[in-house]
């Protein structure tokens, strides 16, 4: 190996000669190491497929029906049941109940100033009704604190009236012998008693065998429509008429049933009917009773009598008088009464009393039981 280094040297400059022949020979030196092993398992990859995952299938909970009051004149039961637990057996008075079954409470103890058999009309919160006595018009506070006498202001004619707000009234004069069925309709406030003649309306008169009249009036919510209702005697044809005010057009026919033939008896009516808050539309419970078979059908229609639609139809062992809806529209609180003329079976298990039908769903259930009800009305939890 010194051999071949100096051969390289002697061919290069004589700086590198030097450098060449002075540097000793070193032997090599060897660097001992150990190498570690390196030892890694891999794990095994498998390639698997993972659809996205398909979101769960909606769920539909329908929104409860708001909770309202309902307030209700009648006659309570013996024995320990709901009503005769207030002590009030025997009794008329004033009460009411939320539309769930609770805080049944009694207002008023009926007295003299509260009628028993002439037509009643609550205020829209019910806190104030109205009756007649002769030709005074009597309006009294629902807890009887208050009562106010308009004396003769009504005439014979007077056959109807209603609230139209918390502190006005509307009166309806026509007269039934008078074979053109024309109704005055008169506004009256409380705080002035002098009437103010809203509408004049001429309808189709009702003179015919069965001895039809018109029996009740309904002024729209907004105060510019009037409907009309006609009921002959004895369960004859009944009509609904609506007449738009502040024109000339021939009142429309709403809705109309003529008379079934029947074995032996028939009664039919509209008990009762109401203008929808928005006056754009008309509630309604068409009652029939014929051959032992009842129905109650409740119908919704539209102010131009262009669609009519059943919202529940509720036949069977029951027969539907007195009631009112919710304030929303979603149900109906009503008496059922079970045995009717001809005798009409009761349902079993089911009394006499103030029951609640869920017009959507169809159900109904008993909210004061063995009692007997003269007047509903509806009144909205706010205005408790």
């Amino acid at each position: 190996m010194f051999t071949r280094l100096a051969l390289l040297c002697i061919s290069t400059s004589l700086v590198w000669l030097v450098a060449c022949t002075s540097a000793p020979e070193m032997p090599p030196t060897i660097i001992s190491a150990s190498t570690p092993t390196l030892s890694a398992t891999m794990p095994t990859a498998t390639a698997t497929f993972m659809p996205t995952p398909e979101p769960p299938p909606p769920t539909f909970t329908p929104i409860p029906p708001e909770a309202w009051q309902i307030v209700f004149y009648g006659m309570p039961c013996s024995g320990a049941v709901a009503m005769c637990d207030i002590d009030m057996e025997g009794k008329s008075a004033f009460y009411s109940v939320m539309n769930s079954g609770t805080e049944l409470m009694l207002l008023s103890q009926a007295t003299s100033n509260v009628p028993t058999t002439l037509p009643v009309s609550f205020s829209p919160n019910g806190a104030r009704f109205v009756f007649r006595d002769n030709l005074d018009l009597v309006v009294v506070n629902i807890d009887q604190s208050e009562v106010i006498r308009f004396t003769g202001i009504l005439s014979e004619n007077t056959q109807l009236f209603e609230f139209l707000s918390e502190d006005c009234l509307v009166l309806y004069t026509n007269d039934l012998n008078n074979p053109v069925n024309q109704v005055v309709v008169d506004r009256m406030c409380i705080g002035d008693a002098k009437p103010q003649t809203l509408a004049q309306v001429e309808f189709p008169s009702q003179a015919n065998s069965q001895g039809d009249y018109f029996r009740s009036y309904r002024l729209s919510p907004q105060g510019d429509k009037l409907l009309a209702y006609s009921q002959g005697f004895s369960g004859g044809e009944i009509s609904l008429y609506m007449k738009l005010l502040g024109n000339d057009d021939t009142p429309q026919l709403l809705f109309h049933s003529p008379m079934r033939s029947c074995g032996h008896y028939q009664y039919q009516g509209i008990a009762p009917f109401r203008w929808n808050p928005s006056g754009e539309s008309v509630d309604l419970l068409w009652t029939n009773f014929c051959d032992g078979q009842p129905e109650n059908v409740f119908y919704q229609i539209d102010w131009q009598g262009k669609n009519l639609l059943t919202v529940a139809n509720i036949s069977g062992s029951m027969f539907i008088r007195v009631g009112d809806w919710s304030p929303d529209g979603r149900e109906f609180a009503f008496q059922y009464q079970p045995v009717l003329e001809n005798s009409l079976s009761p349902i079993d298990g089911v009394s006499a009393g103030l029951y609640l039908l869920n017009l959507e769903t169809g159900e109904w259930k008993r909210l004061v039981s063995d009692l007997s009800v003269d007047y509903v009305v509806a009144r909205s939890n706010s205005a408790r």
